[in-house]
């Protein structure tokens, strides 16, 4: 039961909620004591399935079959702005600013743990797509 209750799945809960009437939803994560950013995300697809799995060769073996197993995801771009200097930060306070981001609070070892969460799930993707606009693409379990 506490499966489903990730701080991955309640945050992506949390953002696909915020996000229903958006085509794109923008989000920075704030460290709860000292309020500077510390993660910057843009849902882009709330709907989206990840595949994993087998593939087997069926020509030599006929019991071989395709085995995939669907996973609901949402894609994301995503920023570590942990280690900004001050004027990555005027910059991205600029962003949320003309963008009207929305702003969470966290305290600063869970934003961690989310960060390093995303930035493990891109390896699901080629090197072409994992980059676009200065963020990085990555997915979360929806």
């Amino acid at each position: 039961m506490n499966r489903k209750y990730t701080l991955e799945r309640m945050f992506t809960s949390q953002l696909v909620e915020s996000a229903k009437d958006e085509l794109s939803f923008r989000t920075v994560v704030r460290d709860l004591r000292t309020k500077s950013p510390m993660l910057q995300i843009v849902l882009v697809n709330p709907n989206s399935w990840c595949c994993s799995g087998d593939c087997l060769d069926t020509k030599s073996n006929t019991d071989s079959v395709l085995k995939l197993d669907l996973h609901p995801v949402i894609k994301v771009l995503f920023s570590d702005c942990s280690s900004n200097t001050e004027s990555q930060l005027r910059v991205l306070e600029d962003w949320v600013t003309k963008n009207q981001a929305d702003e969470v609070f966290m305290l600063a070892h869970l934003i961690k743990e989310l960060i390093e969460t995303i930035a493990s799930a891109k390896v699901k993707f080629p090197p072409s797509c994992t980059f676009l606009q200065g963020l990085s693409f990555s997915s979360m379990p929806r």
